[in-house]
């Protein structure tokens, strides 16, 4: 038979000891359960709103389900401040509009085409494939920026010849 006393490290009473201050409760939640992130954000919402005003629910796995209710305004901010940083420096260190806006338009394709490939190699959309595109614009850059330097330097006095002298 169970002991009473078993649970007794999950109550805490108030320093008189006539009311009850704070108590825990364990639940577990099945693995096949949840197996998506969208899942989980559900299952953790409904049990907060289950609780609400009653008690707050925490585990330590609602730590990581937070982050996925954040990913993608996140990754919509970074990609956007990225990107207007980019077109704001390239455009301020190359001196060219038009250049500026192309370096910027061949970054965001980079970036579509990385965010459109993950589905079909089955990456899903976590903290490390957020910082893996975000590190796509940076590395996009670099070449683009080389391109449109090179493109800028080439002395020839239209721009087919400038486009075939900086291949």
């Amino acid at each position: 038979p169970r002991s009473a006393w078993q649970h007794i490290d999950n109550i805490r009473w108030n320093d008189a000891g006539d009311a009850l201050k704070a108590s825990r409760v364990g639940f577990r939640v099945r693995g096949d359960a949840l197996v998506d992130g969208q899942n989980a954000m559900d299952a953790m919402d409904s049990l907060r709103g289950a609780l609400k005003g009653v008690a707050f629910p925490w585990s330590f796995a609602f730590v990581f389900w937070e982050s996925y209710k954040v990913m993608v305004p996140n990754i919509t901010k970074n990609i956007a401040i990225s990107g207007g940083s980019v077109f704001v420096l390239v455009t301020i260190m190359i001196a060219n509009i038009q250049l500026g806006l192309l370096v910027t338009f061949a970054i965001a394709c980079v970036d579509v085409c990385v965010m459109g490939f993950m589905p079909f190699i089955g990456v899903q959309l976590n903290g490390v494939s957020l910082i893996c595109i975000v590190l796509a614009v940076g590395l996009s850059v670099d070449y683009s920026v080389h391109i449109a330097g090179a493109f800028m330097t080439v002395s020839c006095s239209d721009s087919n010849g400038k486009s075939g002298k900086t291949q």
